[in-house]
């Protein structure tokens, strides 16, 4: 599977996450920082969240799925917005009162799926947007990042 990794605020768990899905798949990466990654994984620095936004409009079709890690980076709220039907949301929630701003309200209803850091920001998340139906599942389990791509691939 051809994956795309936008990392926002959330840089260790999104290099946990990245360290184990090169194992089984075709991983890209598009941050704004600087980003270590193992030497199979392309990882592409942007200087500004801009032009991430336009790499992810031009390919991110191309892409399987695209996940992206931490709601409060600018990268992820607006890129969410690029390709919906294809993305997972890690929230990787660390202010929340940062939930509280009008455009969370939207993104927090976009993604095919949520992978949350535990059952805790779990509870944060669906209680502030009521966005039930939409699948979300913990990743400190088992085999979590495996079932939250088959939720959102488009293959």
């Amino acid at each position: 599977m051809k994956l795309l990794v936008v990392v926002g605020d959330a840089e260790a768990q999104a290099r946990a996450a990245v360290d184990q899905l090169a194992l089984r798949h075709e991983v890209a990466v598009h941050a704004t920082g600087a980003f270590d990654a193992p030497e199979d994984v392309r990882v592409t620095r942007f200087e500004r969240s801009g032009a991430l936004l336009e790499q992810i409009h031009r390919d991110g079709r191309s892409y399987d799925a695209i996940l992206f890690f931490g709601s409060e980076h600018e990268s992820c709220a607006q890129g969410l917005r690029i390709a919906p039907e294809r993305a997972a949301l890690i929230p990787a929630v660390r202010d929340p009162m940062a939930l509280e701003e009008r455009t969370a309200q939207a993104l927090f209803h976009l993604p095919r799926a949520f992978g949350f850091q535990n059952a805790a920001e779990e509870s944060l998340v669906r209680a502030r947007f009521r966005n039930g139906r939409i699948p979300g599942l913990h990743l400190d389990e088992d085999g979590a990042l495996e079932r939250l791509l088959a939720l959102v691939s488009s293959t």
